[in-house]
């Protein structure tokens, strides 16, 4: 099988994905062409007949492995944007917050502002993606179309409404009791926020398919945010928010159960992706 290790070598040679990806991928074609090979030998062809029409019907390496870099590259660049897009526009709306007045800036407004945005640059991308005959998955570009809606219902939910009223401290509000039903469904609130994180982004990102990258994702999700609410309550644009390394904890553990419904899926459910 040297002939069929230097094959797949020769396609995966200039692929950026971390070794333990990498050797993933290595291995299910590995798995594809063996099976492919043992038919053939099943059908009568020799062992070196059978081995050279499997790699002749997967195609020509040199087209293969430009048209899988191409496609690896062009979905991890479309990921990185639609994160970078969703981190630039929470600055852009706390400072349309601020400067409409007192009140406050609903969340629902980065969906009605954002979205349109995203699905012209969608469009743009399947243009790009036609002309150079790439093939189009419709299961995989819906499920991306998912995950910035939730990025930004996310970063609405966990940013929004500003309280836009600079005149408003901390010593403004009385301590009160928090009754246990309340307590109940902020921990169930703050699970469920994250758990499609860990649903969607194996899925739209080779980069996130592990465990440890989607709760290093999650934890600088949480951080940014930490960070918008400190500087917005000292810069005087809004009230205080108390922030919990419980209701962290939570959240990651919400990611954690939508992992796990990714992995179990994935094992269950035959999804190209």
């Amino acid at each position: 099988m040297e002939r069929v290790d230097k094959y797949i070598n020769s396609i995966y040679r200039n692929l950026k994905v971390d070794s333990t990806e990498l050797n993933d991928l290595k291995s299910e074609m590995r798995s594809h062409l063996a099976e492919a090979i043992k038919e053939l030998k099943e059908e009568g062809y020799s062992e070196d007949e059978s081995i050279t029409i499997a790699l002749e019907r997967f195609g020509d390496k040199f087209n293969l492995e430009g048209e899988l870099t191409e496609v690896f590259n062009i979905k991890e660049d479309n990921t990185i944007t639609l994160i970078l897009l969703s981190l630039i526009y929470i600055p852009i709306a706390y400072s349309i917050a601020y400067f409409t007045g007192p009140g406050t800036f609903s969340g629902i407004s980065l969906l009605i502002i954002l979205i349109p945005v995203y699905s012209i640059y969608t469009i743009l991308l399947i243009i790009i993606k036609l002309k150079k005959h790439i093939v189009i998955n419709k299961l995989y570009e819906f499920t991306k179309f998912c995950f910035i809606v939730y990025l930004v219902i996310l970063f609405g939910k966990l940013l929004f409404p500003v309280e836009i009223y600079p005149d408003l401290s901390r010593s403004s509000f009385p301590d009160i009791d928090v009754p246990l039903s309340y307590k109940i469904t902020t921990i169930i609130r703050e699970i469920l926020y994250f758990i499609p994180l860990g649903i969607l982004i194996p899925i739209v990102s080779k980069r996130f398919k592990y465990l440890k990258k989607v709760i290093l994702l999650t934890v600088l999700i949480l951080v940014i945010k930490s960070i918008f609410v400190v500087i917005i309550s000292l810069l005087g644009m809004g009230v205080y928010r108390a922030i919990f390394i419980d209701l962290l904890i939570l959240n990651v553990i919400g990611s954690l159960f939508g992992y796990g419904i990714y992995s179990i899926s994935k094992k269950h459910m035959k999804l190209n992706f």
